[in-house]
């Protein structure tokens, strides 16, 4: 057996009281991050015995959102508000969980659900951290969603009536493109003999190589047409030359086969998702 256990199971503690500065007994309490009940009045050497782990009970608790306060909502302890239990999580530290509701703009004394960690098990609920709560630069991309991570970059082609390329995109960070469309302010229809093939290329950093990330064209024959004002798909992207390190250059070309009709207006659009999101 560990003999460097203090105390088991941990919940009630000889602590110092952050707030309030003499706890009675039955009165929330704050030490640092930590909150719970104090379960005696604080001794002549400033220590209160204090339940730090779950527990239910009864306490005075103030709807300041002025929201209502539904079961099931997020209660916070707030040093210098009376009472101190409401529903604000600006500048306040997470206490529990109500257990009854209370009217829009009232006080009213309700079941609390105090749990040792927020939310419970290590985890938050819906509500437990505002912005004020994140340090800056802690929301990284990996924890955002595929669609919020997406990096959408806008390449204005202006009118093209011949053959043409352009560098498109280069890669700020590691990465991939997901999606490449081309749109045009007029038709252009699928034509057997006179038609535009559109490519990406990877060129790399040092701008030498030909790894093709997509072709397509307007060829009748398994081609497609563009409908004016309509994105269309360049297709799906290969799989390893769509990959891109920092500083990858892309290569957008259209190749005119016999005069096709020339693109009006037109613009490429590449959805680019930083590695880390991957």
């Amino acid at each position: 057996m560990a003999t460097n256990i203090k105390y088991e199971p941990g919940w009630s503690l000889d602590l110092a009281c952050t707030t309030p500065d003499k706890p009675n007994s039955g009165d929330p309490v704050r030490i640092g991050n930590l909150t719970g009940i104090a379960l005696t009045d604080e001794d002549a050497a400033g220590k209160t015995v204090v339940n730090t782990g779950p527990f239910v009970a009864k306490f005075s608790v103030k709807d300041n959102g002025n929201t209502g306060i539904a079961i099931g909502a997020p209660i916070w302890y707030h040093d210098d508000a009376t009472p101190v239990l409401d529903n604000v999580s600006t500048g306040g530290y997470y206490y529990g969980i109500a257990l009854e509701a209370i009217s829009t703009g009232q006080t009213a004394t309700i079941q609390v659900y105090h749990d040792c960690a927020p939310g419970g098990a290590g985890t938050l609920g819906m509500g437990s951290i505002s912005t004020s709560n994140l340090t800056e630069g802690a929301a990284t991309a990996d924890k955002l969603s595929i669609v919020a991570n997406s990096r959408p970059i806008i390449v204005p082609l202006g009118t093209v009536s011949a053959t043409t390329s352009q560098v498109a995109f280069v890669a700020p960070t590691a990465g991939s493109l997901n999606a490449a469309k081309i749109v045009t302010k007029e038709a252009v229809a699928a034509n057997g003999t006179k038609y535009w093939t559109f490519a990406l290329i990877n060129k790399g950093a040092a701008g030498a190589d030909t790894d093709k990330i997509v072709e397509m064209t307007t060829k009748s024959d398994g081609g497609s047409a563009l409908e004016a004002y309509t994105p269309l798909s360049l297709g799906t992207l290969n799989e390893a030359h769509k990959v891109l390190a920092a500083g990858d250059v892309v290569l957008f070309t259209a190749t005119a086969t016999e005069s096709p009709t020339p693109l009006a207006e037109a613009a490429l659009m590449l959805e680019f998702l930083p590695a880390e999101a991957e």
